[in-house]
């Protein structure tokens, strides 16, 4: 469990505190909620942050924190408020493994969408201090928030971050990850619609193409999550003496509470226009390979009005049967120029209503 001290950061980079000081965030890991089936260890946690930070958390809740399944979620008790949050999962980089190697994985994925992975973050919130509860490395969040509390050293700016803004900066990294993704979606996606599209070949990715909308929709349910819960936050605090300070940094606080529901807003919205894209895709492709069954339908329908009439006749003369001009020496030549001309009236027939049906159109 590390603590860190949030107030008057000045140029200091955000380092623990000493233990003599009262921590306002602590930081905690699933190494430090240990078993929490035992009731022992279970009590010992919540005594340790009770000792630190004056808070006692209910035992549910932090049980309710060890689920790595548990949905995006917005709870008040009578002494702090929980969010639970899901964020992305770091992927482990590839950039050390051979050229070789990266090129076998490459080919034997194709083109198939990297799985969305997320953990959640539960955030116990009070007017002292903040609780983290996190599973895993969830994108450098704990970075990227430290970075952002340093303050500009040029111009010796001195800030006091409290325990709310501080949780808002962690869900405005979390958040950015998630509008990160909208760019790799959308190029993966416009790859599959040219390949659906492409009459050279054939599409069989059909698998990569489902898996790929079902990771849609699982964004799309993410983001669900995390709008009701944020609104939920954002509804308690719009209660009188909801927050300990003054008019001007409530109002900055709900603005930017209100700024993250937009970004979510924004990679809902995003989800939902790709997966209708990748809808219009599919019927398009197979509207066109419907297009091309009748065009060759038809042009074997044309060669079968060609030779039907021709077969007819030469079934006449294959008959073991007396025939009119059976005997004539020029029978063969008449009934060969009567095929020619039966085919080409059959042809032009057909060409005409091609024609007089296009200046139809």
């Amino acid at each position: 469990m590390q603590q860190y001290l949030l107030t008057e950061l000045g140029c200091t980079p955000n380092l623990p505190i000493a233990a003599t000081a009262q921590p306002q965030w602590l930081a905690c890991g699933m190494d430090d909620l240990g078993e929490f089936g035992h009731t022992g260890e279970a009590d010992a946690f919540i005594a340790q942050v009770q000792a630190l930070s004056g808070i006692k958390l209910q035992a549910l809740h932090v049980q309710d924190a060890t689920n790595p399944l548990h949905p995006s979620h917005y709870d008040a008790a009578l002494d702090y408020s929980r969010v639970v949050f899901r964020g992305l999962v770091t992927t482990p980089s590839k950039a050390d493994a051979p050229a070789s190697v990266a090129n076998k994985r490459q080919r034997a994925q194709g083109h198939r969408l990297q799985a969305i992975s997320t953990q959640p973050i539960t955030f116990f919130i009070s007017d002292r201090c903040l609780i983290t509860v996190q599973h895993g490395d969830i994108e450098g969040a704990t970075t990227e928030v430290g970075n952002t509390c340093l303050t500009d050293c040029t111009a010796r700016i001195k800030t006091v971050i409290t325990p709310h803004q501080l949780m808002l900066r962690f869900i405005n990294t979390q958040v950015d990850a998630y509008l990160a993704l909208r760019q790799p979606l959308t190029d993966q996606l416009d790859r599959w619609q040219r390949e659906l599209l492409d009459p050279r070949r054939a599409f069989n990715d059909w698998t990569a193409l489902l898996d790929a909308r079902l990771e849609l929709r699982k964004l799309e349910s993410l983001a669900e999550e995390q709008m009701d819960a944020l609104s939920e936050l954002r509804e308690a605090w719009a209660e009188p003496q909801a927050l300990p300070y003054e008019a001007s940094e409530i109002a900055a606080l709900r603005v930017r509470l209100s700024d993250l529901i937009e970004h979510i807003s924004r990679v809902l919205d995003h989800a939902k226009r790709l997966e209708s894209s990748v809808e219009s895709a599919i019927q398009l492709h197979f509207a066109a390979v419907a297009h091309q069954t009748n065009h060759t339908v038809r042009n074997l329908t044309v060669l079968t009005a060609v030779f039907a009439p021709l077969t007819l006749l030469t079934g006449f003369y294959g008959m073991n049967v007396p025939l009119p001009w059976q005997q004539n020496t020029q029978a063969f030549s008449w009934i060969l120029l009567g095929m020619v001309l039966l085919a080409g009236v059959v042809l032009g027939a057909v060409f005409a209503n091609r024609f007089w049906q296009g200046r139809g159109r």
